[in-house]
């Protein structure tokens, strides 16, 4: 974490004496499960799986828009264990992490897990500031009108930036004060994302027309993934102050959704995201336990719903100043 927001953790009584990386409780977080993590994917890939059978083999008008949420919402669950592979936090061995979470997590999904590792570590390490690479979802300035801020929400306001950092023909994974990734751009590097959607795309034309892979797993991947991460990440960054400089110090917030919330927007307990930047070597699993830990401490919003926040943010367009901050909830 830069050196920056340090000041701001310790100014806010948030830093690191609520917990030492030597406190033995926050090391008995960290140690790893494989098994678990096996588990959540095995249960992600059947519920995909069963998703497409039912689009294959049942007749009703109920089953598309079901099949589209259920593989939409386990896509975005796929792509958040992929975020916990970005910090090497799914098995101890980085090697191993690094390939499952290409092969299984992060390809499937059209992205390469050490070009984006290059570009969340930096959001990580400059959040609240200019060189965040994320900033732009973050803050307000940009979102000051009812029609921006609509348009934001559709990811279309966001997308180009996502498509030149992610996809496998973009440029290569560069950040803000790392430059480019050494060898991102190579065929090497591009050929597992390649290689996963012909397997994809073969596995569904082989039970439905070709279009299937275009509708059921490209589209749920903008609107369940893409898109949900955004909004995702703005409701867990963002305070509708302006200027944006004067919101920067509180750019971590914590949710506590109900559970449907939980599923579209915070999958795999991303919901205790400021327990995540704090402390980002702690698996997801951990999270919940995390939280219970620290407590409520100063410094740290916690909000209760994604949609409220949003509401809220909504109604107090175009209006917006320290006045207009809504309430935690």
């Amino acid at each position: 974490m830069g050196s920056a927001m340090e000041q701001r953790l310790d100014q806010a009584g948030i830093a690191g004496g609520i917990l030492s990386h030597a406190d033995p409780r926050l090391r008995a977080l960290v140690r790893r499960r494989p098994g678990r993590v096996v588990f959540d994917i095995v249960r992600s890939y059947a519920l995909i799986v069963a998703a497409f059978a039912l689009l294959a083999f049942v007749q009703a008008p109920w089953v598309p828009l079901l099949a589209f949420l259920v593989i939409g919402s386990q896509q975005y669950a796929l792509f958040i264990l992929g975020h916990d592979g970005m910090h090497t936090n799914l098995i101890p061995n980085r090697r191993w992490n690094d390939r499952l979470a290409t092969a299984l997590l992060l390809a499937p999904l059209g992205t390469r897990v050490k070009s984006a590792r290059v570009a969340h570590l930096t959001h990580h390490r400059y959040l609240g500031s200019a060189m965040d690479p994320d900033r732009h979802v973050h803050v307000a300035s940009n979102k000051q009108t009812r029609s921006a801020f609509l348009l934001f929400l559709s990811g279309f306001a966001t997308v180009g930036k996502a498509l030149v950092r992610i996809l496998p023909f973009g440029k290569s994974g560069a950040a803000p004060a790392t430059g480019p990734v050494p060898g991102a751009g190579s065929l090497g590097a591009r050929l597992p994302v390649f290689v996963a959607q012909a397997i994809v795309f073969l596995a569904i034309w082989s039970v439905l027309p070709f279009w299937a892979y275009f509708v059921y797993w490209m589209l749920p991947v903008y609107a369940m993934v893409f898109v949900a991460d955004e909004i995702r990440a703005f409701c867990e960054h963002a305070q509708p102050v302006l200027p944006d400089e004067a919101a920067d110090p509180r750019r971590l917030t914590t949710f506590e959704p109900n559970a449907l919330e939980r599923i579209l927007f915070a999958p795999h307990n991303m919901c205790y995201h400021a327990e995540h930047h704090l402390w980002p070597f702690v698996p997801y699993y951990n999270l919940p336990k995390l939280h219970a830990l620290i407590g409520e401490q100063r410094g740290i919003e916690v909000r209760r719903s994604y949609v409220g926040f949003l509401l809220r943010y909504f109604a107090a367009l175009p209006s917006l100043g320290a006045a207009a901050r809504p309430s935690a909830g």
